[in-house]
């Protein structure tokens, strides 16, 4: 794979984790007692591993759990991935970089 071919798949996967992110905040705020915007507004600072504890726990408490145990470790690992993507790509920009951006030479 060149470098060009894996910056589309990187860029599109952060890009669908953040979907994903929206589309969770947009549940916990129908989910959660109040009004809708309210609660939603209150999420925008929210990482996407807090909305995915914070929807847990919520869905948890209802009494009927909406969102499978599979559906959440899938979230959990989604979120462990893109953290794990995020220190790499840091580090490879700290590493292999200058800071004009220019590939260095090790």
């Amino acid at each position: 794979m060149d470098i060009n071919t894996f910056k589309i798949l990187h860029s599109e996967t952060i890009e669908f984790c953040q979907i994903i992110e929206g589309d969770l905040k947009w549940i916990y705020s129908l989910m959660h007692v109040g009004d809708i915007g309210e609660n939603h507004s209150k999420l925008e600072k929210t990482t996407l591993g807090q909305v995915v504890s914070m929807l847990k726990e919520l869905d948890k408490s209802s009494g009927e759990q909406f969102i499978s145990d599979g559906d959440y470790n899938f979230l959990k690992q989604m979120t462990e991935k893109r953290i794990e993507e995020e220190l790499q790509k840091r580090k490879g920009k700290e590493h292999r970089y200058d800071i004009s951006g220019n590939k260095r030479e090790n």
